[in-house]
């Protein structure tokens, strides 16, 4: 938008050179008669590439295709800084992934698409354990190390048709479309094992972190708007840090659940609370 100002002084000096232009060659026209006479009867007029006017011609010429060139320099300059304007809207500059905006509107766009056709959804808060402490003990770009690694890592589990950004400062969001309890289970375990036993190379050295999880479903015939199920996303996170974290944990529709290390039967005998009934039902 910078270079808006700059558009319009190169075009109206376009306008100018162009006027200027036409003024001079009516000037040469009106004059031209003079110079045809001669001014004896032995002279005579020769053409020649010398001529004044046909130079004042050229550099005209030179100066338009300078100008022309400079507009068009110009406007392709505004297409690619409009272009990288969008992308910083949409992608999040450290990780890599979704920015929050752009992540939210997608599960807008799920949530109405899962109500449409009735089929199930799901969104899964990842949160790293203890990220403050983190920053305060190594350091800033210690923490952002991490972030891009664990975003890289999740980004490498989910599927094709998944999407995943930047919730908050030390937490990610994903949204899993036609995902039933089970396949969720799997995922979010794997993740959370993948995360917990393989340490991340960063420049204080390799360190051990630790996620929790929330998970948040609404399945068909389910009627919540997008703030309610994020907050039941939410809601599941809290779950899983209070029981200390490096755990997973089901929304109020299985009861807040939680899936422990080692303690994969939780779910399955959590009490059904009033929404599941409900919804079994329904």
């Amino acid at each position: 938008m910078e270079l808006l100002p700059g558009l319009g002084g190169l075009l109206a000096g376009a306008t100018g050179i162009i006027l200027g232009a036409a003024a001079r060659s009516q000037s040469s026209a009106v004059a031209e008669p003079l110079l045809a006479a001669p001014l004896d009867p032995g002279d005579t007029v020769e053409e020649s590439i010398d001529d004044p006017v046909f130079d004042e011609s050229a550099r005209l010429g030179r100066e338009l295709r300078a100008t022309i060139e400079e507009l068009m320099q110009a406007r392709r300059t505004i297409a690619v800084q409009r272009t990288e304007l969008e992308r910083a809207a949409t992608v999040d500059a450290l990780t890599g992934v979704a920015s929050r905006s752009a992540i939210i509107e997608r599960v807008r766009t799920e949530v109405a698409q899962a109500r449409r056709y009735a089929h199930p959804i799901a969104l899964l808060v990842v949160d790293v354990d203890g990220f403050a402490e983190l920053n305060q003990l190594h350091g800033v770009e210690v923490g952002d190390e991490i972030l891009r690694e664990v975003a890289l890592r999740i980004r490498l589990r989910v599927r094709r048709a998944d999407a995943l950004g930047r919730n908050d400062g030390d937490s990610f969001l994903a949204v899993l479309p036609h995902s039933e309890e089970a396949g969720i289970i799997v995922f979010a375990e794997a993740l959370r094992e993948r995360l917990a036993h393989r340490p991340i190379i960063t420049q204080a050295g390799p360190l051990s972190i630790t996620v929790s999880i929330g998970v948040a479903m609404m399945r068909p015939a389910m009627e919540l708007t997008v703030d309610e199920l994020l907050g039941r996303a939410d809601e599941a996170l809290h779950s899983a840090r209070k029981a200390g974290g490096n755990c997973i944990a089901f929304d109020r529709l299985h009861g807040l659940a939680r899936i422990d290390p080692g303690r994969r039967s939780e779910l399955a005998a959590a009490p059904p609370s009033p929404e599941t009934a409900q919804d079994r039902g329904s």
